[in-house]
């Protein structure tokens, strides 16, 4: 495995470890932990993990180019407001987003998969 992937699993690891438990956190304030600790754990993981899975989804289509038209209208209102810079049409506008370099979104992945994984083993135990 790269360097940069462990740094990017280590660091949606505990991002998504932090959000389980603040879920956890509010379900065990409406709830009593000791009755029902296995269900509670299971909604936190389940919970994060499919937050984490559609952010990465999002930010998939986001990279293929599926958001590109809503990106290209932004530049036109700042453009029409400030008059600052040059006014791209929209295939200049793809061409120069399509030389930004994409994220690795494997980590984000697999992180929520086992997240969701985990829950399911939670629920059924």
């Amino acid at each position: 495995m790269k360097k940069q992937n462990k740094k990017g699993m280590i660091i949606t690891t505990i991002l998504t470890l932090l959000f389980n438990l603040a879920v956890v956190a509010y379900e065990s304030s409406n709830i009593s932990f000791v009755d029902n600790k296995l269900r509670i754990l299971s909604d936190g993981f389940f919970v994060s993990g499919i937050f984490v899975l559609c952010f990465a989804l999002i930010t998939f289509v986001s990279q293929e180019g599926g958001l590109y038209f809503m990106g290209y209208l932004g530049h036109r209102l700042r453009y029409s407001i400030r008059k600052e810079g040059e006014l791209l049409h929209y295939y200049q506008y793809v061409e120069k987003k399509k030389e930004v370099g994409k994220l690795n979104l494997s980590p984000l992945f697999i992180v929520s998969i086992v997240s969701i994984l985990i829950s399911l083993i939670l629920a059924i135990i």
